[in-house]
């Protein structure tokens, strides 16, 4: 009975990790023209990365809260990026792993705006941070290098 018991628990561990990877379906790829550090006129950009390696079968869900409602942004595996345009103001985003992150912004108009999703440990699966890059730094002088790097 303990057998049994045991190799249950076994199955559906193995089961439930490997529902959380693979590859993310039904999201276009960005053409590389379109990741830039410039934005369309009026608008602000905001550049999604997951660099790290670091939990690469969990796949991070970003949402745009607005109105007490989410809207996915994107599902961000790693090593890859999601661009984001949207009208200046107040903004607040969310992460979702194990864990969930929030991250307000205020966005100005013809700005773009580069956040790292940073994978961290977890539990059961990984939890991720919203970790935005400011200018004049050691990571922002990577952001270039990083937007070619993941498509």
């Amino acid at each position: 009975m303990k057998k049994i018991i045991y190799n249950t628990i076994i199955l559906s561990l193995i089961l439930s990790i490997s529902g959380c990877s693979g590859k993310v379906r039904n999201m276009n790829v960005a053409p590389q023209k379109a990741v830039t550090l410039t934005t369309t006129k009026g608008k602000a950009k905001i550049i999604f990365i997951r660099p790290s390696f670091i939990a690469s079968s969990i796949q991070s869900a970003i949402f745009e809260i607005k109105d007490k409602k989410p809207s996915i942004v994107g599902i961000l595996p790693a090593r890859k990026r999601v661009v984001y345009e949207v009208e200046p103001g107040k903004h607040l985003f969310m992460v979702i792993g194990e864990s969930t992150d929030f991250m307000k912004a205020d966005l100005l108009a013809d700005k773009t705006y580069v956040v790292f999703i940073a994978p961290r440990a977890g539990w059961i699966k990984a939890r991720f941070s919203l970790e935005p890059i400011f200018k004049n730094t050691r990571r922002w002088e990577k952001i270039p290098y990083d937007i070619r790097r993941y498509k």
